[in-house]
């Protein structure tokens, strides 16, 4: 399980062993989003935002052999399996903001 704040503080991101990753809005203390990986214990998490203010969630998970992505609201949650020291990463939007938050994943944690 992980825990990862917004840049401003406003939102949470949490993860947990049972595939699940949550979205937060801290001030009214709700949970915006959700996303389920069934069958996956999601390891880490980052947030990253792109130049369009896109919000990406990027999840680690030791046993997925492919990447996953679910994009919903205002959010796109993407699942990744680490592979040696490399993360596998590709997205259909905001690849960049993606990368960055694979990149935190992979060498800052």
């Amino acid at each position: 399980t992980d825990v990862d704040f917004n840049r401003d503080d406003s939102r949470i991101i949490t993860t947990s062993s049972d595939g699940c990753i949550y979205y937060w809005k801290l001030g009214a203390l709700t949970r915006d989003q959700e996303y389920v990986f069934k069958g996956m214990a999601v390891n880490k998490v980052a947030l990253s935002r792109n130049n369009k203010k896109e919000t990406h969630i990027v999840a680690l998970c030791e046993t997925h052999n492919e990447f996953t992505s679910q994009p919903q609201g205002p959010a796109e949650a993407m699942m990744m399996r680490r592979q040696s020291t490399m993360l596998q990463r590709r997205s259909t939007r905001g690849l960049d903001a993606a990368a960055m938050a694979a990149d935190a994943l992979a060498f800052t944690r």
